[in-house]
């Protein structure tokens, strides 16, 4: 439990970071993410050109 519950940790503080390792090292080649409000990304390297891309044009200061 404590385990994923790092692994969730890293994972938003990579956003304020802006951090595409988490990304990179966290997520298998084959994974699928969905958002809650609809957009599908399929493969480690589709969900890390939409983190850049996101990051470009936007800023997560905190998490609540």
């Amino acid at each position: 439990m404590k385990r994923k519950r790092n692994l969730i940790k890293e994972y938003f503080q990579s956003w304020i970071t802006n951090d595409p390792k988490c990304i990179e090292n966290m997520f298998d080649n084959n994974v699928v993410y969905i958002e809650c409000y609809g957009p599908i990304y399929k493969g480690k390297e589709q969900i890390l050109k939409w983190f850049n891309n996101w990051n470009k044009k936007g800023k997560v200061l905190i998490w609540i």
